[in-house]
């Protein structure tokens, strides 16, 4: 679980709001949203190899069709800024890291 500064636990829109000025400040062209970040986590771990109930642990998916639904598309991820983290993640891990 993600906390502000105060200890207490972010809100969905809290994040959303983080994400949409953060994304405006750094001038991303397309507009991102805090599922946005779901989304992507659940297709980098996918291409990562993670297995589909530690993803559904960490997101909180109920359903192995509603995670389907989420991995959908995941050959778009190869083309997004995430897909550079894959392949470091990989090589971190092929070197012996965390």
């Amino acid at each position: 679980m993600v906390a502000h500064v105060s200890g207490q636990p972010l809100t969905g829109h809290a994040v959303a709001a983080i994400v949409k000025r953060r994304t405006a400040a750094a001038g991303l062209p397309v507009e991102y949203r805090g599922h946005s970040l779901r989304k992507g986590l659940v297709q980098a771990a996918r291409l990562a190899g993670v297995s589909d109930s530690r993803v559904m642990a960490t997101t909180r998916h109920k359903s192995m069709a509603m995670l389907r639904r989420y991995q959908g598309q995941v050959g778009l991820v190869t083309q997004a800024a995430s897909a550079g983290l894959v392949t470091q993640a990989r090589r971190d891990q092929a070197a012996g890291g965390n």
